[in-house]
């Protein structure tokens, strides 16, 4: 009976082993040494018709690096050895998703493509060349001021998942 148990015991404790932690996580910057990395993220460079769009970008990308435990300083304040991400709104483009007939667009497609660049302050490139672009669909109303409200916030929507990705496609650096 003894031996049932212990080996019922034995056996749990076996299962939660395994199951409980395999060891997996995200490759990316990394983000459990307790200090603080300091990294300059740069205003992108806009190359598009859109407006804004190169902050736009820049502000989700310091909020992610900021939510993730990055102190974040200016190109002047950063120690010898900091992180530079910049990067270039390379391409923005508009296509018309549905219709109700044939001039009249019910819902559309902003997609904005973006390239980048991890450097250390000396100029040293650690990452580069790297693009990523992201698409989101919005809803063309009635009046153009609507329409443009939910072409923003689209653009919001895409900046945001850029920034996270962002966050995870960077390499991982001591």
């Amino acid at each position: 009976m003894i031996n049932k148990i212990a080996g019922k015991t034995v056996w749990l404790c076996v299962c939660f082993l395994l199951f409980s932690s395999c060891g997996y996580r995200f490759a990316g910057v990394k983000r459990d040494s307790g200090e603080r990395k300091q990294i300059c993220i740069s205003l992108f460079k806009n190359r598009t018709m859109e407006n804004r769009a190169g902050f736009i970008v820049t502000n989700q990308l310091i909020n992610e690096f900021s939510k993730h435990g990055f102190f974040l300083v200016s190109e002047e304040d950063a120690a010898d050895g900091a992180l530079v991400l910049s990067g270039v709104v390379e391409s923005m483009s508009i296509a018309t998703i549905s219709e109700a007939s044939r001039h009249l667009p019910l819902e559309r497609r902003a997609s904005l493509g973006v390239s980048l660049r991890l450097t250390e302050k000396g100029g040293a490139v650690i990452w580069g060349g790297k693009k990523i672009s992201g698409s989101q669909s919005y809803r063309v109303a009635s009046g153009k001021l609507e329409t443009e409200e939910n072409r923003r916030q689209a653009l919001a929507v895409i900046s945001k998942r850029m920034g996270e990705s962002i966050f995870y496609m960077l390499p991982q650096v001591p």
